[in-house]
Formats: structure tokens, C-alpha cells, sequence
């Protein structure tokens, strides 16, 4: 039902008041309800679909360790490395340029070269120094660096900044696990957590979700699109309703439960437990609430009902047409004509309502 909108028939009940001859108030009469229900017990299990992007925090970089050339890169764009995995292999401006004259030279040549050198001049590996994905690669092979310069840029962490494309109606919190897979390669898939979250403006039940990879993987590319759910949490043998049902005020909810009742006195009543059956209170289909307006116009009219039914019932009146004409030919106005005394069983009946 519509948040803090009490049905009609809900407010004028409040607005009743036990009468000095009634024990109990029934405003079965008063009141449209819809058919009892009974309070299932069943499993529920609340998820909803996500969607969003992946974005690299907790970055470092690789810089060249010396002023040489970077003879063979490894290691490409978003490839998940490890402090073992060698990602590049540079060499000195001395040494790049004996290959360069053993590359020219004829196969047996180029042999001897390498054979004499070795050992003087040899290869550099470049590795990670933690785990992570590769982010932006800056060089190629062959080409020259300067000691310092950024060789790549590795991300320790992965995240995926989703929105929910399906409302959530429960509480969220933070390690709620996700899972998710790229809308262009469905090998791609990822486990998430719940790191943060905030509601979206003008949007209820709608948030923005920050959630970390729990294991990073292989292409999992920055800016691609992913999809999958969120996982919002289950309970077994939990007590339900429909939503429609519940009546929610000032942030609380209420459901129109039948009781067992106990003693009871001119104003109180002993309540012994609660049943399973309840009234929904209003029989209508979810999302159908009538407006404000309409429900208190009902609520007016039900309550005018019973006032007029309560009331005596009055004698009909007819005036004379006679003695109105006589009373515009002498010019008496209706403002100048005194009120008639109301009777004294009128003002004694106005007095107790």
C-alpha cells in the first residue's frame, strides 16, 4: 500500500467511540474489508538484478629500473599477474644495441655474439611486486626508456560500481554477496561484496552499489558492462503476508490481525494472543490505492450515514406560500427576521453528540 496513507475505513474506526449501551464496536458494517486471509508460513528468498561497470583501485606502478630498451612485453592489457609472472624483459642501451648488430648478422654470427656476451649482458625481468590486473600498459617492444619511467600500472583490487535496475524494497548492508558476468563474454564472471551504498535522488528503492571482487580473474575489463544480482538474504518457515495488505504509518507497519479476547469492561479489553487471520484493508489490487482525498470523502460520507441514522427522525415542514408573499409585500428582508428557537429536544441531542 502507499507509505503513510491509513485506508478510509482505518480512520474512521479510529474516530468512533464505544457507545454507553455496547460492549465491542463492530464496524463491519461501516467498512469495506476485503476477504479474511490467513497468515501463510513459507520459505522467502529476496535477491534483485544489478547492473553496472568494473573500476581498478588500490593501484600501483612499475617503473623502469635502469636507461635501456624494453625488448619483449609479456603482458597485455587486464591479464591478471602475479610477483612470479614476468610481464616485460628490458636491457640495457649497450646490450640493445649488441642484439641489434647480432639480429643483422647471419644466423651462425649472431650465434657466437650471444654465446660470448653471455653473462656480461643479459636480460631483465620485469615482474609485479603483489597481485593484481594489469590496468594501462605505457611501452612496446623495442621501445627506449629512461630509468623511472611508468611501464605499467597494476590494480590490487577490482571493484564494480552497479545500480539496481529492479527495486529493493528491504534494508541493504554492507557484505551482502553479488554475482555477476560481462554482457559481452558470459565466461567472464565474478563473485561480489556489498563495500558501500547510497540511494538514488527522486528514485525510492533504487541505490547506488560499490562492490569489491572477491577473487580477480582474467579480462575482467574496465567499462565493459556487467549483470548479474545481488543476494539480499532468505529466511525458512517465516511468517508472510502480502504487501498490499500491510498499512504502513510514520515508518511503522500494521496489519489488522483477528485476537482472542479475554475480560473485557465498559473500556478495555483483555487480549490473549493473536491469530493467523487477518483483514486486508482495503480489497483492492496492489498499486490501486485511491487518493488521499477520495478516501477521507468516504470516510465523511460513512460517518454522516451513521450520525443520520442515529438521529430522531425530524417532522417535514412545508411553508406557506401565503405568508411568504405576505412577508415580501411588506418588506421584510431575511436579515431582519429573527432566527427560530431551536426546540428544546434538538439542543439536548446537539449537546450529547
Amino acid at each position: 500500500m502507499s507509505r503513510n496513507k491509513i485506508p478510509a475505513c482505518i480512520l474512521f474506526a479510529l474516530s468512533l467511540t464505544l457507545s454507553a449501551q455496547e460492549q465491542l464496536l463492530d464496524i463491519s458494517s461501516a467498512c469495506a474489508f476485503g476477504m479474511e486471509k490467513e497468515i501463510d508460513t513459507a520459505d522467502i528468498s529476496v535477491s534483485a538484478k544489478i547492473r553496472g561497470t568494473p573500476s581498478a583501485y588500490e593501484t600501483y606502478d612499475i617503473y623502469a629500473p635502469f636507461d635501456g630498451r624494453i625488448d619483449e612485453v609479456r603482458s597485455e592489457l587486464f591479464d591478471l599477474v602475479y610477483p612470479e609472472t614476468i610481464m616485460a624483459k628490458a636491457v640495457t642501451k649497450d646490450m640493445a644495441a649488441l642484439l641489434d648488430t647480432a639480429n643483422t648478422s647471419d644466423p651462425q654470427s649472431k650465434k657466437q655474439i650471444l654465446k660470448r656476451w653471455k653473462g656480461s649482458f643479459d636480460y631483465y625481468d620485469i615482474k609485479p611486486k603483489d597481485p593484481g590486473i594489469i590496468v594501462n600498459v605505457y611501452v612496446k617492444p623495442k621501445d627506449y626508456v629512461n630509468e623511472g619511467d611508468k611501464l605499467f600500472t597494476v590494480a590490487r583490487k577490482m571493484q564494480i560500481i552497479a545500480v539496481n535496475t529492479e527495486p529493493i524494497y528491504s534494508h541493504l548492508a554492507t557484505m551482502m554477496k553479488a554475482s555477476m558476468a560481462s554482457v559481452r563474454d558470459d565466461g567472464v564472471k565474478v563473485d561480489l561484496y556489498l563495500k558501500s551504498f547510497v540511494p538514488l535522488k527522486d528514485k525510492p528503492f533504487f541505490y547506488r552499489l560499490w562492490m569489491d571482487i572477491e577473487e580477480l580473474k582474467d579480462r575482467i575489463k574496465i567499462g565493459e558492462t556487467f549483470e548479474g544480482s545481488i543476494f539480499i538474504g532468505e529466511s525458512k518457515n517465516a511468517k508472510l503476508v502480502d504487501r498490499r495488505d500491510v498499512i504502513i504509518k510514520d515508518g511503522k507497519r500494521y496489519l489488522l490481525i483477528e485476537i482472542k479476547p479475554g475480560l473485557i469492561s465498559a473500556d478495555k479489553l483483555e487480549i490473549l494472543s493473536p491469530t493467523k487471520s487477518f483483514l486486508p484493508a482495503q480489497s483492492r489490487p496492489a498499486g490501486t490505492e485511491p487518493p488521499q482525498t477520495e478516501m477521507k470523502e468516504k470516510a465523511k460520507a460513512a460517518r454522516e450515514e451513521s450520525l443520520s441514522a442515529s438521529k430522531p427522525a425530524k417532522k417535514s415542514v412545508t411553508a406557506l406560500p401565503s405568508k411568504a408573499k405576505n412577508s415580501a409585500k411588506k418588506g421584510v428582508s431575511a436579515k431582519t427576521r429573527k432566527p427560530a428557537k431551536a426546540s428544546p429536544k434538538k439542543e439536548e441531542y446537539d449537546a450529547e453528540q
